[in-house]
């Protein structure tokens, strides 16, 4: 898997272990509290009509680039370490909960 480092890193920053930032419900805390930031929208698909790379993992960055950052895959864990990964390279932080 590329960008794993950078993955690493930003789970890091969450305080949690690789295992832990792909549990389904971390994972979904975790893009509440980016979405939390002005602009930033997160989506999760499942396609049931494609054969393969059924789903899709969305995070639309609106400034300073108007960035987006996308996966269709077949292994949830994949899509969720490359959110996490791209996350990281556009220095997209989590906003803590003490300062929502």
């Amino acid at each position: 898997m590329e960008n794993i480092d950078s993955a690493k890193k930003y789970v890091v920053r969450l305080g949690w272990t690789l295992d832990e930032a792909c549990q389904v419900e971390n994972f979904l805390m975790a893009m509440e509290r980016i979405c939390s930031r002005e602009g930033i929208s997160f989506l999760f698909k499942i396609d049931g009509e494609r054969l393969s790379k059924k789903y899709t993992y969305v995070i639309s960055i609106p400034w300073p680039s108007g960035a987006i950052i996308r996966m269709d895959t077949d292994d949830k864990k994949n899509g969720m370490m490359h959110m996490y990964a791209g996350l990281e390279k556009f220095e997209i932080f989590p906003v803590s909960e003490t300062t929502k």
